[in-house]
């Protein structure tokens, strides 16, 4: 019965483990600049969200931003002013 045990064990370890893989593979980081699609002058202090997430960041002054985001995931992109 302790080998039956031990080998269930085993198991579950083996299948967290595989699971922590996935998850952690299926969010990327995505990298983007934020332009004006009429002008294509970069837009500073854009906010980009993960709809219906709450994660989101701002763009830098050159309009740069980074952001983790899995496969699927819609990002909204806005600006006052």
């Amino acid at each position: 019965m302790k080998v039956n045990y031990l080998s269930f064990k085993g198991i579950c370890h083996a299948l967290v483990l595989t699971l922590l893989s996935v998850a952690t593979l299926s969010a990327q980081r995505v990298n983007g600049v934020v332009t004006d699609a009429e002008s294509n002058e970069v837009l500073p202090g854009a906010t980009i969200v993960v709809k219906n997430e709450g994660r989101g960041t701002a763009t830098d002054s050159e309009g740069k931003f980074s952001l983790e985001a899995s496969e699927g995931e819609v990002l909204t992109v806005s600006l006052v002013g």
